[in-house]
């Protein structure tokens, strides 16, 4: 088995696999991106994605580590952690892969649901306070929670 992480090193982005008992790099791919996020990648068969800082969420080809897809985020309503300046575009919270689509929420205030092939929106919705969590799924609905609080609920259909 492996580990995969994500770094930010002098604003270059860097994904890692590693060896789970030995913890030696396997792969290393480039993303261009400030991980700089508490975000986890996840993993498909064929797709790795990444969510974080500037400038949001992107998809990247598992075999040969080449970006499928970028999606931005809008701005941070507001900056919680110390590592942000203003004008960062941040996802803390981990994206949820539901058959094809990614959700998600951002710190800019939006809930997003993309298409996982393409990076495009299907839906999204803003509730006004950042959203630093992940969603909770269920077989009928999501739930989110948002910086203020708030606890909301989407049908799945």
């Amino acid at each position: 088995g492996s580990l995969w992480i994500a770094e930010n090193s002098d604003g270059e982005g860097t994904l890692h696999q590693l060896e789970l008992k030995t913890g030696k790099t396997i792969k290393k791919m480039s993303t261009q991106m400030q991980n700089r996020a508490t975000t986890t990648p996840l993993l498909t068969e064929k797709s790795i994605f990444i969510a974080g800082s500037d400038p949001g969420i992107a998809s990247f080809n598992r075999a040969n580590g080449k970006k499928q897809w970028q999606f931005n985020v809008q701005p941070a309503l507001l900056y919680t952690p110390q590592y942000y300046s203003d004008g960062q575009k941040s996802i803390q919270s981990t994206p949820m892969l539901i058959n094809d689509f990614l959700l998600f929420g951002a710190m800019d205030g939006w809930i997003y649901n993309l298409d996982a092939k393409t990076g495009s929106v299907l839906w999204k919705t803003y509730v006004g306070s950042p959203v630093v969590t992940s969603a909770a799924v269920t077989k009928n609905a999501f739930f989110i929670c948002d910086f203020a609080g708030n606890l909301y609920k989407f049908n799945s259909n």
